[in-house]
């Protein structure tokens, strides 16, 4: 873009942008700085990091912006053309980071197997190893040395 304005003999804009020709017409100066604040904050709502025109205008791709909106595109519409792809990215990064979060929140607060039988209840593995081990102990004695050391 940059290679386009030095054939032309121009310098690229530093100013917010303006509103389309047709619009700028039916509304007074008060009106249409209203409605470049309305659209500065619809791209924020797009991309928090941004917080002023000049943030935009400094961005790469700002020509390309500049130029859509001088073609008749909404500030917000020429912003979501040029910087698509950086948006699109942040939101699939964000839903990762919430998918992994809402999934592994509460995996820590889950029961663990040997506690989730009931309380007089051993599990069929655990009275094979301790069958396995004490091959004298009767049902009763395992019983009450799993409960003491459960």
């Amino acid at each position: 873009m940059k290679k386009l304005f030095k054939r032309r003999g121009e310098q690229p804009q530093a100013t917010p942008p303006q509103l389309p020709a047709a619009e700028a017409a039916a509304m007074d100066a008060a009106t249409a700085e209203e409605a470049l604040r309305e659209q500065l904050a619809a791209i924020t709502a797009l991309d928090p990091a941004v917080k002023d025109w000049r943030q935009v205008l400094t961005k790469p791709g700002a020509e390309q912006f500049h130029s859509l909106v001088a073609k008749g595109l909404s500030p917000v519409e020429a912003y979501k053309v040029v910087w698509f792809e950086e948006l699109v990215g942040a939101r699939v990064e964000q839903a990762m980071r919430t998918a992994l979060g809402r999934g592994m929140g509460k995996r820590h607060l889950g029961t663990l197997p040997a506690a989730a039988g009931k309380d007089g209840e051993i599990p069929p593995e655990v009275m094979r190893q301790y069958r396995a081990f004490f091959p004298e102990w009767n049902e009763a004695r395992i019983l009450a040395d799993y409960r003491k050391h459960r």
